[in-house]
Parts: C-alpha cells; sequence; structure tokens
C-alpha cells in the first residue's frame, strides 16, 4: 500500500519519470486557461473549400440554439420552464440508495474523483435509513443515485459498434433492454428531479458546488450539452465565491486565510474541483460558442499545479488525542489501529468500509487518469492557441507549423508512454483489441481499469487530432501536397525537397499527414460507443469531424493517403453499383451510433443526416 501511495505521490512532484519535465518553463497559463470557441469541430470542418461553402458555420449545433426543436428530445419536452418525468414524479426509495452509490462510486466517480468519498457512503447509509432531507448532503446523495442509476460497466462487447457481436446481440434483446434503459432512465431522472428541488437553498460552499457539477455530469450522461453547461458553469460560479471567502484576496490574488484553516482533505478537493469544472468549461467552450470559465481569473498558485493526491493515512481527519500521540512519535499506522475511545473515526469497521469504498473505486488507476487527463488539457489547450487562433487558409504555409507541432507531438508522446502499466492496457490499431479479462487477479473491477484505459486513449487521440488537423488542410486543399501525393515515403520527400522543403521538414510533414489519417481512423473506431458515460456527447462530435476530414481527404483526389482506400470508408467498390446505395465500412459504423443516440439527442440525428449527405456527395468522386 505504502509503495502505491508513494507512486502516485511521486506522479505529482516530479519524483517519477514524468512527461511533465517536456512542458517548456517558459509555459505561462494564458496559453492554457483561455481558449477560442469551436475551431477543431465538426462545423469548423464543414466550412472548409473543400465542402464549396454549402454549410453555415453552426450547420451541426445550431439546433442547440434554436428555440423549437425538430424532436421532442428531453432537453425541450413538456415543460420548456422545469425538469418533470415523463411518467410522473417516482417517490424515492431510499433503501436502495446505497447501492446506487456504489453503482456511482465505480463507473462514474472514477473519472472525476472530487467527493469525499467515505463521507458520501455515510451520508447515503444514514439517508437510506432515516430518510430524505432538505440538506445539501441529501441534494449530493440523490445526484450520485441519479448517476448510479444510469451508469453501467463497461463492457466492450456491445459497448463499440464495431464488435462482431454487438449488432447481433443488441438486435436479439433490443425489446427487452429498450424498456429496461427507458425504466432506468426515468428513475434516474426522478432522483434528479428531487435533488433540483434542492438546489436551489445551496449556498457557496464546496459542496455546494459539487452538487452543482453533478448535475452537470448527469445532464451529460442524458446527451443535454446546453443545459449541463448551465450547472457546469453554476459550480464554477460557487467555487469562486467558496474560494473568496476561505481565502484572503489580495492584489496578487487568493492566499490561504490561515494556516490551519483547512483540512489537507478539503484543500485536495478544491483543487480537484477547481480543475474538474475548468476541464467541463473548457470541453464546452471546443465545441460551442460558450463564454469563458469563471475560473480562467482565479489567480491563485496551488489551484493551477496539479492536485494533491489522497493522504494515505488520513491524517488530517484524526482527532485531537490521536494528534497528541502522533506529536509524541507515534507511528500513524499505530495511531489508525488503536480502539475508537482514542481514535474515534478509526474503528475496525470504519477501516473496512475506506478499504472496500478504495477497491471500488480503483483509486490508484483513477488519480494516474485523473492527472493525464490534466496535462493533456493543458497540451490540448495549447495546441488550440497555437495553431488555431487564425484563419485555416493560413495552414497552406505548413513550414513554420512543422517544428513547434513535433514539440508538441514529443509531450504528447511522452505521457503516454510514461503511464503506469494498469493504464496502458489498451491498444489500438485497426482493429480494436482490448485490455485482457485478467488483469486483476480476482478479476474484480477490471471494467473500470478498462474504461480508464480506453478513455485515455480516447483523450490522446483527441487531443493528436487537433495537432495533426493543419496538416490534413495542408493535405487537402495544398497544390504542392496534389503535386507530391503519391509514392512512398522516400518518394514523397524527394518531391518534398525538390518543392523547396528541407529533408527535415519534408520527414516531420509525411509523419504528420500519415499519423493524421491514422489518428482519424481509430477515432471512428474507438469513439463509436453504445455505452453511456459522460463524453459520449464529445465522442459522437469526434466521429463527425473525423470522418469530415476523411471524406474530405477522398473528394480532394488523396484517398491513395488512407489505408486501405475509401473502401475502408464506404464498404467494398462494387462495379456498377448505383451511386446512391446504402453507405457501409467505417461511415456505416458511425450512422449506426448516431442511429442509436438520436433519439435521445436531436442535433446528433442532424449529425447523421448530414454525414449521410456528405457522404453521398463524395461517393461518386470515388474512382472505379
Amino acid at each position: 500500500m505504502a509503495a502505491r501511495e508513494k507512486s502516485i505521490s511521486q506522479a505529482r512532484t516530479g519524483n517519477h519519470r514524468s512527461p511533465v519535465e517536456t512542458t517548456p518553463a517558459t509555459e505561462s497559463s494564458s496559453e492554457w486557461l483561455q481558449i477560442p470557441t469551436q475551431r477543431t469541430t465538426a462545423d469548423a470542418v464543414l466550412t472548409w473549400e473543400i465542402f464549396e461553402r454549402r454549410y453555415p458555420p453552426s450547420a451541426l449545433i445550431g439546433v442547440h440554439f434554436t428555440r423549437v426543436s425538430p424532436l421532442q428530445d428531453r432537453e425541450s419536452a413538456p415543460s420548456e420552464d422545469t425538469f418533470t418525468v415523463h411518467r410522473g414524479t417516482l417517490a424515492p426509495r431510499e433503501e436502495q440508495l446505497p447501492a446506487l452509490i456504489e453503482s456511482f462510486l465505480q463507473n462514474v466517480h472514477t473519472k472525476n474523483p472530487v467527493l469525499d468519498t467515505d463521507q458520501l457512503v455515510r451520508q447515503a447509509r444514514m439517508i437510506s435509513s432515516d430518510g430524505l432531507s432538505w440538506d445539501a448532503w441529501s441534494c449530493l446523495v440523490l445526484l450520485a443515485a441519479a448517476l448510479g442509476r444510469i451508469a453501467k460497466p463497461f463492457d466492450m462487447t456491445t459497448a463499440l459498434s464495431t464488435s462482431p457481436s454487438a449488432d447481433d446481440t443488441l438486435r436479439n434483446a433490443r425489446p427487452v433492454e429498450q424498456a429496461n434503459a427507458l425504466a432506468a432512465l426515468d428513475e434516474a431522472e426522478a432522483y434528479f428531479v428531487l435533488a433540483c428541488r434542492r438546489l436551489g437553498g445551496l449556498k457557496h460552499s464546496l459542496l455546494g458546488s459539487q452538487c452543482f457539477f453533478f448535475a452537470g455530469v448527469y445532464l451529460m450522461y442524458t446527451l443535454r450539452p446546453l443545459l449541463s453547461w448551465q450547472y457546469f458553469t453554476q459550480a464554477s460560479t460557487l467555487l469562486r465565491l467558496y474560494m473568496n471567502t476561505a481565502y484572503q484576496l489580495g492584489p496578487s490574488g487568493l492566499r490561504h486565510a490561515g494556516v490551519n484553516s483547512q483540512h489537507r482533505t478539503t484543500k485536495r478537493l478544491e483543487e480537484c474541483m477547481f480543475w474538474s469544472c475548468f476541464k467541463s468549461e473548457i470541453e464546452f467552450r471546443v465545441e460551442l460558442p460558450l463564454p469563458q470559465s469563471e475560473l480562467t481569473s482565479c489567480h491563485h498558485p496551488d489551484m493551477q499545479m496539479f492536485p494533491s493526491p489522497r493522504s494515505p493515512a488520513r491524517l488530517d481527519e484524526l482527532d485531537d488525542t490521536a494528534l497528541n500521540h502522533l506529536d509524541a512519535g507515534e507511528s500513524s499506522a499505530s495511531i489508525l489501529m488503536r480502539e475508537p475511545s482514542v481514535v474515534s473515526f478509526a474503528s475496525s469497521e470504519t477501516i473496512s468500509s475506506r478499504q472496500r469504498v478504495a477497491r471500488l473505486c480503483n483509486e490508484e488507476e483513477s488519480w494516474y487518469y485523473y492527472l493525464t487527463e490534466i496535462a493533456l488539457r493543458r497540451i490540448g489547450n495549447r495546441i488550440i492557441n497555437t495553431f488555431f487562433r487564425k484563419e485555416p487558409a493560413a495552414w497552406l504555409d505548413v513550414t513554420p507549423l512543422l517544428r513547434i507541432a513535433l514539440e508538441f507531438d514529443t509531450q504528447v508522446s511522452a505521457w503516454s508512454a510514461n503511464l503506469p502499466d494498469a493504464m496502458k492496457q489498451w491498444e489500438t490499431d485497426y482493429a480494436i483489441r482490448r485490455p485482457e479479462p485478467a488483469f486483476l487477479p480476482d478479476g474484480r473491477g477490471s471494467h473500470v481499469v478498462h474504461e480508464l484505459s480506453w478513455a485515455l486513449e480516447n483523450r490522446l487521440l483527441e487531443v493528436r487530432s487537433w495537432l495533426y488537423q493543419p496538416f490534413m488542410y495542408w493535405l487537402i486543399h495544398s497544390h504542392d501536397a496534389s503535386a507530391i501525393a503519391d509514392g512512398s515515403r522516400d518518394d514523397f520527400i524527394a518531391a518534398a525537397t525538390a518543392k523547396g522543403l528541407g529533408a527535415e521538414d519534408a520527414t516531420a510533414l509525411h509523419h504528420f499527414v500519415v499519423s493524421g489519417l491514422e489518428c482519424n481512423l481509430k477515432i471512428l473506431d474507438l469513439r463509436s460507443l453504445r455505452h453511456r458515460h459522460h463524453g459520449v456527447w464529445y465522442d459522437m462530435r469526434g466521429t463527425m469531424c473525423a470522418a469530415l476530414v476523411l471524406l474530405a481527404v477522398v473528394k480532394s483526389g488523396n484517398e491513395a493517403w488512407i489505408p486501405g482506400g475509401a473502401a475502408v470508408l464506404f464498404g467494398p467498390y462494387i462495379h456498377g453499383a448505383p451511386d446512391q446505395r446504402p453507405i457501409a465500412g467505417k461511415l456505416g459504423q458511425v450512422m449506426a451510433a448516431y442511429d442509436f443516440w438520436s433519439a435521445e439527442s436531436s442535433d446528433l440525428k442532424r449529425h447523421r443526416d448530414v454525414l449521410e449527405e456528405v457522404a453521398q456527395m463524395v461517393q461518386p468522386t470515388r474512382r472505379a
């Protein structure tokens, strides 16, 4: 146990060989705290010249900013002013709360470890026996229960539409699964509505901010992004107000009000809440035209570093008697094993409960995931600020982009290479291979590790897709690219050198073009999920962007660059078949994923329709 905690601490402090070391020392917060909106997205790609200006700048996300939605989904449903349950508000079943909280800890909290999990479990048990009240803890338990009701273990046999058994499994079980899924959504919505009735009474406390944050997470699980942003931004506002009161507000920013005014647990939760709120709002700005986060102006040095890991001995929670024993030289381990009369919290029952919660949350893997998420968010924001502040046409002058792109590529690769073995289990190539089920000795919790390793690979692909997008644009639109597009790597380098590029730059350009195509193909496989999670809406947006980039490559006459050619996207080409035949291949898999989710989200139906329209437009240009 000590070795595990030491490795977590080293990952934060830099004593472990870490990719953080590759970040330039001169990095300023302005490079990652704020980003321009909506520059990397599928909507932006649709405005590229290759698509002949057929689509307006918000062709896909405009439905979110239209008062009347084409579908009566949950975001525009019966009452426009309040949240309601379709079949009427269901009476809460308090006896189920502990089980739902366990589901929440396993399947939701692992990605955003911002709560005191011990306290959450205790509060859920109290509420299950004593009933709900109108306080903040009842609100948070209800939100966790709502998420625990709809969050399922990560099962790759059905999650990926590329799984050979996925379609047959879903087709055979669809009526029963649909009925169960609708019942789960209604029950979760009932818990959420009850929580919403308590949100209005919350003050600007850390617990209040946590409640609004998980309300936003729930709305992302149920594919209501704009409403979700409303709650995330409220969580950030409450957190900022809380920080202003918990810390002294001076001319140089926030300072701690006193050395002993907080427990270390509280400090850790503050840091985690800062990063989770900040990341959530930034994710929205990548996709939607929304304001900057309130937290971008929160100038506190501790908040802009990596958050602290959980204390191994939980010394911050020891009572005064225990601390006196510690001061006298007694070890924390011996203190924890004393009778409850000496250390009130450390009874054998509490320790057993603590160990169970730690196992449920897969704490070590969860923490590595969280730190890597933060690091990749910072790198991703710097990539966006470096490459996406100008119009895409600026990318045609490709030479100035290469050196800085190589630096970013090195940073992302370093993070990937230095992950612990537990987080490297997910491997992707043209056929997705999931981690071995026997990764954990007894198999327990392996689905949590699978999901975390998948999620990190997902995030790495997203950041890389932003890095490679300028080079995809160059391949599609540059006259130089069309002149040197065919041939092997050596032929490309020779032709590029003849066009005026140095050999080193030509080699780097070839690497980025090839890597960009491979990255977008992997995205189509990895992110076309039928697994409900916090980022499923972002996954569908990412697959749309990747699909449009690859279609633009085909439309520009460069399909020879794509491994397997256009047949990988459309399915095998049949000479003499009608042009408007159904789309198969990877694009067909993406459309099937849109079909799966579009009943809950009108904008995803719009994505599917536009993708089919573009694919049908590009398909006749393929060579026989």
